[in-house]
């Protein structure tokens, strides 16, 4: 479908994955049960006066994003941040299949990754039901929560950083035919 490019009403957040540099191509890692994208954006405020008049431009200067899932994503994870799975041969506790290492390594230090998340959206005044993509080219990705355990109950949300890199290149260093010639940090439209 062609872009509407009116607006788009979002009503839910179904894919998310980490993308990477396989020998110039982007390469993907899916992460299950995406929950939650949200921003935080910081600003910067630049203010002249003169002759009895003044005039405020306020700039975005940073964006950042968390997202939340509602799973503990071991093999997405492990792949991503290049961690090791650790099988019952390499260590002493009893009834264990797998482990994956949370909270060292790359995970404090972060990769460098692009973003792509997807959700179920309505275009325009016609309403067609289009899928919405954000995809952030150039990030780098940190953990920021570790889920608790709760009984009877959904576990608390895992939770990784997105800090946006504004940027006219893909993870690639391919260019982005269209990007303002000093970068955009993430770009929001229709997925195809």
């Amino acid at each position: 479908m062609a872009f509407d490019g009116t607006y788009l009403k979002v009503y839910e957040f179904t894919e998310v994955y980490f993308q990477h540099d396989n020998a110039g191509s982007i390469a993907e890692t899916k992460f299950p049960w995406p929950n939650a994208l949200k921003p935080a954006q910081q600003t910067e405020t630049f203010t002249w006066r003169g002759g009895g008049a003044r005039k405020d431009v306020t700039v975005i200067s940073a964006i950042n994003f968390t997202l939340d899932l509602d799973a503990i994503p071991l093999a997405a994870h492990k792949t991503v941040f290049g961690k090791s799975e650790i099988t019952a041969a390499d260590v002493t506790p009893a009834d264990i299949s797998t482990l994956v290492g949370f909270g060292g390594g790359n995970d404090r230090g972060g990769v460098t990754r692009g973003v792509r998340a997807v959700a179920h959206a309505y275009a325009g005044d016609t309403e067609t039901a289009v899928d919405m993509l954000i995809w952030i080219p150039v990030a780098t990705i940190t953990v920021s929560a570790l889920p608790g355990l709760n009984a009877g109950g959904v576990s608390d949300k895992f939770q990784y950083n997105i800090s946006c890199t504004k940027t006219a290149v893909d993870v690639t260093g391919g260019a982005i035919t269209g990007a303002s010639s000093d970068g955009e940090y993430l770009f929001i439209g229709e997925a195809t």
